[in-house]
């Protein structure tokens, strides 16, 4: 008898060789193959991931997302490194890939930025606003900008508000700052009549401020984006630990510990 020759991906018959037992091993061989790319992915993932935020832990967001991801990378048996940056610096690190990722940010960056992998958070949901020390006079929607006559301010990365705002505003009348503290200031100090930011954002100034005598106490005028999920975003390469850290976290959400990193956050930061 002659001895079979067995070819991968050959449709061609060989003698001695019975189509269905060559189908059933190159469907092995295929499976075989699969495995193992998915194994060398898997092990060509880094043991650490340094991801970007743009709030340290003396914030309560940044706390709280803090908490939630130590725990996580935990179970994951990885390590955790923060980059603490302004967001647009960020955004720069990432697209140069000094970063893996960034910890936190709405829906807008996923979508000027469609490559990379996306983590839902299980944390509050983010809306955007504008907000003024007093409301200006006839500005009820964005439409209203229309009139030229009123300046605003940003900070800068917050993707929602710059594309918002800058179609609808001269370049003299917008300014790009990198606090919410530095956009106050200029409220207070007559040089833009509103300012657009996140709810986390603003809700992280009052907090800071509330026990500071602060006399510049922030109104929102309106909201110009319905709730929207905070998300995670990895560079492509690592979509393996994106679908695993995402699994994780929905895993410890129904294990009740997003709400008690939550509560343990606000017992920490609670001011005195």
């Amino acid at each position: 008898m002659r001895q079979a020759v067995i070819t991968f991906g050959d449709s061609r018959r060989r003698p001695g060789l019975c189509p269905r037992r060559g189908t059933a091993l190159r469907l092995a061989g295929l499976v075989l193959a699969g495995l193992c790319s998915l194994q060398a992915a898997l092990a060509a993932e880094p043991k650490k991931l340094t991801l970007g935020t743009n709030v340290d832990e003396t914030n309560f967001t940044g706390l709280w997302s803090r908490l939630l991801y130590a725990e996580a990378f935990k179970r994951l048996g990885m390590e955790l490194q923060i980059v603490v940056a302004p967001l647009k610096r960020l955004e720069m690190l990432l697209e140069r890939g000094e970063i893996d990722g960034e910890m936190i940010r709405g829906p807008a960056y996923g979508a000027a930025h469609p490559r990379l992998q996306v983590v839902e958070l299980p944390l509050a949901r983010l809306s955007y606003a504008l907000y003024a020390l007093q409301a200006p006079p006839g500005l009820r929607s964005l439409d209203d900008l229309a009139s030229g006559r009123l300046r605003g301010a940003y900070r800068r990365g917050v993707v929602f508000c710059d594309e918002a705002l800058r179609p609808r505003l001269a370049k003299q009348q917008l300014t790009a700052v990198t606090t919410v503290k530095q956009s106050v200031d200029m409220l207070a100090a007559g040089h833009a009549d509103f300012i657009c930011d996140v709810s986390m954002g603003i809700a992280q100034y009052e907090f800071e401020t509330r026990t500071q005598g602060n006399k510049n106490r922030l109104q929102k005028l309106f909201d110009i984006s319905p709730p929207q999920a905070s998300s995670s975003y990895l560079l492509e390469k690592h979509a393996p630990f994106a679908a695993q850290l995402a699994s994780t976290l929905k895993q410890m959400e129904s294990e009740g510990l997003v709400e008690q990193y939550r509560l343990e956050a606000l017992a920490r930061l609670k001011p005195p």
